[in-house]
């Protein structure tokens, strides 16, 4: 087989439902699935996959595609790469060019590594040198069940065991340097990263390992943590500890909770917790936000109120704020951490500490509340000024209005009068930090509201890119593409009587264009065949794919059809009447042309016929349809001179 039929096979074989689960939980939608999009921020779910065309599209931000495109937006690969990834899945053999192939090599290199890196790390904690780290594990309560759970390894106490394992595995120095697990010396040569570390191997959502973290076992090393460095594999701001254990328990409870370190997470999934994980690094990014609010709606760090992870958090509002999932935390004893609440208080004793969750913002708020509560007159003032500075950190301007309500009553204490006069101070402070241009500002744009249907939704977003035409116009041929794509005897009837001209989107076109031709070509009738074959130049495959993915009543849709191909004609006539117009116009004025010239009068017999019995002017279509354009009364007369129709919705 060549590429193309090797690319077939591979669609044939993996399943997209299958693929696109390791990343997102996708819920049933009627014959498709649904998911909130793993490439941009939302709350509502506008992210589709269809299990029977192996096609996916979000029509939040337009992302759509096969199992091809997926694997390459979603781990950043090109195609070369994605493709061989996915013929491995469908036992395939894909051929690569030489330059594709030496990147993929290079990167499959480095998986590799850290896998025999793995294998050493785990047989050493297991041999006679892993004795004094068991020996800690055991003390810190991590039992065997976990210590084989989470592949527990330790790096032993030298400056080459590991290099010269990988040596005799026929890996170089530098291929394990590209891995982050040796380190050049100065004088030549390498050292071994990690030494004398108990070893938390670092998994993708998939099981491939990526990288490590290593925790000291020398009480005199300044360096109690460290991670793998940087590496073609392992980005630490997009990383999460344990997510490939936990993405079950995660989609179940529609719930992740959120750790600081490798033994915390062990420890709380030992009480019996096993929605848990932990962010790579003191400050988590919004790669770490984008990346939990996959798997769930809500997302519940849990830190001790003086460790540095909440103060980075508290510095860091927004990011938390704008994360498509709701953001909480919970707050722990002073000065313990999960790891040892996990394992003095249990399950039970942890959950309660997590039942009394709060945003971060409401958090800060209770703070100021709490450091200003005895004040009064300018000191009550001070606080209503530091709580608007809060404020100013949430960019929607509902969740906004309910923070400042909720200070105010906190403010209150059950007064109704001190209660009104914070709130009217918290705005009134709030309105001089804040530039009327943000004071107010949606959270969310034009994104899906909550409540949507998803067939409104899925309409109003393929009607979106209209251009200079009329929504309503390009809502309408996008119902009839996406029925024609469904049903051949419908795609058969519109083939005869549509012309390619008669449509508004230059996309829809190139679409119309080639369904035709498939339909004549009496090969049968397969649309997906088509939108494979469609140019990717100008986002036409994406079109396609979205139209594709729209649902339509191809009944409904029958029944106007006639009616539906007759208006298109008729807007088609109008544009022409308004170029035409355009043009006599601008030659009257030139005195290029008069009223009894033949052009013009041939101007004026066109606009009667467009405009219809009892009518002089072009008058357009039914209020109904939604399309821009004049009323039956308020039509252009061609014997009152040249003016173009009147826009109903723009004014």
């Amino acid at each position: 087989m060549d590429n193309d039929d090797i690319k077939d096979e591979i669609k044939r074989r993996v399943d997209i439902v299958s693929l696109v689960s390791r990343y997102v939980t996708l819920q049933r939608a009627g014959r498709r699935m649904r998911a909130r999009c793993p490439f941009h921020e939302e709350t509502q779910a506008s992210f589709y996959v269809d299990p029977a065309s192996g096609f996916y599209h979000c029509f939040g931000c337009g992302a759509g595609g096969d199992v091809f495109s997926f694997l390459m937006q979603i781990e950043g690969l090109t195609f070369p790469e994605a493709a061989e990834r996915l013929a491995d899945m469908a036992g395939l053999r894909w051929r690569s060019s030489p330059g594709a192939k030496q990147a993929s090599q290079q990167r499959d290199t480095v998986r590799s590594v850290n896998e025999y890196a793995d294998e050493f790390f785990q047989q050493t904690l297991r041999s006679d040198a892993g004795a004094a780290a068991r020996k800690y594990l055991a003390e810190r309560g991590i039992n065997e069940a976990s210590v084989q759970g989470f592949n527990l390894g330790y790096a032993p106490d030298s400056w080459d065991s590991l290099l010269r394992y990988l040596a005799g595995k026929g890996i170089s120095g530098q291929v394990a340097e590209q891995a982050g697990l040796v380190k050049p010396r100065a004088t030549g040569g390498y050292y071994d990263t990690f030494r004398n570390r108990v070893m938390f191997p670092i998994y993708e959502v998939n099981g491939r390992v990526i990288g490590f973290g290593g925790r000291t076992l020398d009480p005199d090393e300044d360096a109690k943590y460290i991670n793998s460095p940087e590496t073609a594999l392992f980005k630490k701001g997009r990383t999460v500890y344990g997510l490939n254990l936990a993405r079950q328990a995660i989609s179940d409870a529609n719930q992740v909770l959120v750790v600081e370190g490798y033994t915390d997470v062990i420890s709380v999934v030992q009480a019996g917790i096993g929605n848990v994980v932990a962010c790579l690094g003191t400050a988590t990014t919004a790669d770490h936000l984008r990346l939990l609010s996959r798997y769930a709606d809500e997302v519940v760090f849990i830190y001790d109120a003086d460790a540095a992870g909440m103060e980075a958090a508290l510095r860091n509002i927004e990011t938390f704020e704008n994360a498509a999932a709701d953001v909480k935390v919970a707050v722990l004893p002073t000065g313990q951490d999960p790891d040892e609440v996990a394992r003095d208080l249990g399950a039970e004793g942890f959950m309660n500490i997590v039942e009394k969750r709060l945003s971060l913002v409401e958090y800060q708020l209770r703070m100021i509340f709490l450091a200003h509560q005895e004040q009064t007159g300018s000191d009550r003032a001070a606080a209503a000024r530091e709580a608007a500075q809060m404020l100013t950190k949430v960019p929607d301007a509902v969740r906004r209005d309910e923070f400042l309500a909720t200070a105010a009553d906190w403010w209150g204490q059950g007064n109704t009068a001190r209660t009104e006069a914070m709130q009217r101070v918290l705005t009134e402070e709030l309105r001089k930090v804040m530039p009327q241009s943000r004071y107010g500002r949606g959270r969310y744009g034009k994104a899906r509201y909550a409540g949507q249907s998803d067939r409104q939704f899925i309409t109003d977003a393929v009607s979106r890119s209209a251009g200079d035409h009329p929504a309503g116009c390009l809502k309408m041929e996008a119902a009839m593409l996406s029925a024609a794509l469904t049903d051949s005897d419908f795609a058969g009837y519109m083939a005869e009587r549509l012309a390619v001209e008669d449509l508004v989107d230059e996309r829809d076109r190139v679409i119309y264009t080639r369904l035709v031709e498939h339909l004549q070509s009496g090969q049968g009738y397969v649309p997906q065949t088509v939108i494979d074959k469609l140019p990717e130049a100008g986002a036409v495959r994406d079109r396609g794919v979205e139209l594709w993915m729209q649902e339509v009543d191809c009944g409904l849709e029958r029944k106007v059809l006639d009616s539906n191909i007759e208006k298109l004609q008729r807007y088609r006539a109008w544009r022409a009447w308004r170029e035409q117009s355009a043009r006599i116009a601008e030659a009257i004025d030139g005195g290029e042309l008069s009223p009894d010239s033949p052009e013009y009068l041939e101007f004026k017999r066109r606009s009667g016929e467009l405009g219809g019995p009892g009518s002089t002017g072009y008058h357009t279509y039914e209020a109904d349809w939604g399309v821009a354009g004049s009323n039956h009364d308020t039509a252009p007369r061609a014997d009152a001179g040249i003016e173009e129709a009147k826009d109903d919705e723009g004014s």
